[in-house]
């Protein structure tokens, strides 16, 4: 049994340094889809959100590698939606409904996007820690069809 708890250092291999990828036109895969209410109540009659997450789809960028994207659709105006659905789908959507509580169905789908560096500290970060960078879509209507 005390073999179970072991660790052999021996094992230990070099690791690759990790490299940004540059900013630009990518295309995303959907890993996951999650539509929720807005946090704040007095707000959740007009409009929810939907939880994005994908992986970006090239050659040399690994799938840990995770863009974050939080798609705020209004009911009286979802025209951040409209780019991203039409992008999704590739098809004209004015005047269309799409039911969006079946997430299976996105996952998977692809659509290219204009990425951008960001940066940022987690809250457990301390002042000397260095900032993080992360991939975000530049804009709203940065979606495309692929």
């Amino acid at each position: 049994m005390s073999d179970v708890f072991t660790i052999d250092f021996g094992n230990v291999k070099e690791q690759p340094e990790f490299i940004f990828p540059e900013e630009g036109n990518y295309t995303l895969v959907v890993d996951a889809f999650d539509p929720k209410p807005v946090n704040d109540e007095d707000r959740q009659h007009l409009g929810f959100n939907i939880a994005l997450t994908f992986h970006i789809d090239a050659e040399g960028i690994s799938e840990k590698l995770k863009v974050f994207h939080n798609l705020y659709v209004n009911y009286e105006n979802p025209f951040a939606a409209l780019a991203f659905f039409s992008a999704l789908t590739g098809a004209s959507l004015e005047n269309v409904k799409i039911d969006v509580s079946k997430p299976a169905e996105f996952i998977g789908m692809k659509v290219g996007a204009i990425l951008t560096h960001d940066t940022y500290k987690k809250a457990s970060d301390t002042e000397n820690d260095p900032l993080r960078k992360k991939f975000i879509v530049a804009k709203f209507d940065h979606f495309y069809a692929v």
